[in-house]
């Protein structure tokens, strides 16, 4: 599945160290829930440096095509959804509270199953707007496992009842991908994310220091993907 996370980056009058100590919470939940093997997540900060990102429609279209957008509630982004904010700040999270209320809107259903207001570490329920209230949400008091264990298992729909637990602890039965085949005309093109060191730098200093002009790339898989055992094997070859 797919999560969007929405947010606010910066309050106002929020010193640096604020602001630097709010992204750093955001990025580290992002990061636990994107870890689960079946949640795929989106956070802007991972797609800071990519070319030619017009920011003004990329939060729509993720809000557009996400399983579930949730909101990493603070006084800052109740402000950008009220509408009372400074305008000369704030732009992006307040373009997504826009188009929240438009999936309001057009499908109030719609909008109370994929929605999620989210209470991360140094947020309160006073911070969540009264007409968000009956939004489905959780609270995260630690950047743990454990900590966003409640969360995912809300969003995979993993009943709560004790006598309902054991049946849905059996996966369902999927059936495997088709072999990619490759010819001669194929174009591979291979995703990596920056999230713990500047990628495409790191690899730069690599080849800078190897005579053979060769970076080796490792590939972590999530236990549900497909090993595509064939794929490697003809690019082996």
């Amino acid at each position: 599945m797919k999560a969007f996370v929405s947010w606010a980056h910066r309050g106002e009058g929020w010193s640096d160290t604020q602001t630097g100590a709010w992204r750093k919470t955001v990025e580290g939940f992002a990061g636990l829930l994107d870890d689960a093997p079946d949640v795929d997540v989106t956070l802007d900060l991972w797609y800071e440096n990519d070319p030619g990102l017009g920011w003004g429609r990329w939060g729509l279209r993720q809000i557009e095509t996400s399983d579930f957008v949730l909101i990493a509630m603070n006084e800052p982004w109740a402000q950008r959804w009220r509408g009372d904010n400074d305008p000369t700040i704030g732009g992006g999270a307040v373009a997504e509270a826009n188009a929240l209320r438009g999936l309001f809107d057009k499908n109030q259903s719609e909008f109370q199953r994929r929605l999620r207001v989210v209470l991360l570490p140094g947020s309160q329920d006073r911070d969540i707007p009264y007409d968000l209230c009956d939004l489905k949400r959780a609270t995260v008091t630690e950047l743990t496992s454990a900590g966003v264990a409640k969360l995912l298992a809300d969003l995979r729909g993993t009943p709560t009842h004790p006598r309902k637990l054991n049946a849905s602890a059996k996966p369902a039965a999927t059936s495997a991908p088709a072999p990619l085949v490759l010819d001669n005309s194929s174009l591979l093109l291979f995703r990596f994310r920056d999230l713990s060191r500047p990628t495409i730098e790191s690899h730069r200093a690599v080849l800078a220091k190897n005579p053979a002009g060769y970076v080796w790339w490792g590939w972590w898989k999530k236990y549900h993907e497909n090993a595509q055992v064939e794929l490697w094997e003809a690019l082996g070859r």
